[in-house]
């Protein structure tokens, strides 16, 4: 046999090879299969919306983030750098609005709910009030079903000439009532 047969018989080998291998072996046990979990998909965007339309269709909030993550279904979507546009609406139809950032927030599974973390300003014109609120803290709990936003962390509070420093808050978000829990400072302008 020649140094060439050799060459070629071995080649042949290996392909013979290779493709025996890629077709799964040995075939008389059955197609080969590779076993991997089985898991529901997520999602991840950068420069993301989201938006929450009541029954009638009418935005009831619009959240802007520079990434949206949700690892599967149902879990908790994680926020960075969220926006919230909220429109509070009463029975006579009148509309207050509401404006919220932070650096980040959750939005936990099947609630309408939001949780805001870092930095947190709001600043909105409640419904049949007069002038802007102004609020900042690092903590913000918004129950939309509830239409109250509430935290636990320090709370500074601009409305109309009045400051307002304390610990801890409780708000509608239609305006009609903000109470701060402790430690509160500040003056009211008449």
């Amino acid at each position: 046999m020649t140094a060439r047969a050799a060459l070629l018989l071995v080649l042949a080998i290996l392909v013979a090879l290779v493709l025996w291998l890629w077709q799964g072996g040995d075939s008389s046990q059955g197609p080969a299969t590779v076993a991997a979990p089985v898991t529901a998909h997520g999602y991840s965007a950068t420069n993301a919306v989201l938006v929450q339309t009541d029954d009638q269709g009418q935005v009831e909030y619009h959240v802007t983030a520079t990434r949206i993550d949700r690892a599967t279904p149902d879990s908790d979507i994680a926020l960075t750098q969220p926006t919230m546009d909220y429109v509070s609406r009463e029975q006579d139809n009148s509309r207050g609005t509401w404006q919220i950032s932070a650096q980040r927030g959750i939005i936990p599974a099947g609630t309408r709910q939001i949780d805001l973390t870092g930095n947190v300003v709001a600043h909105g014109q409640p419904v049949g009030q007069p002038g802007e609120i102004h609020l900042a803290t690092q903590q913000l709990h918004v129950d939309l079903d509830q239409e109250v936003a509430t935290s636990d962390a320090e709370v500074n509070l601009d409305w109309r000439g009045s400051q307002l420093r304390g610990r801890g808050m409780h708000a509608t978000l239609n305006g009609e009532k903000l109470v701060m829990n402790s430690d509160v400072h500040g003056y009211l302008a008449r």
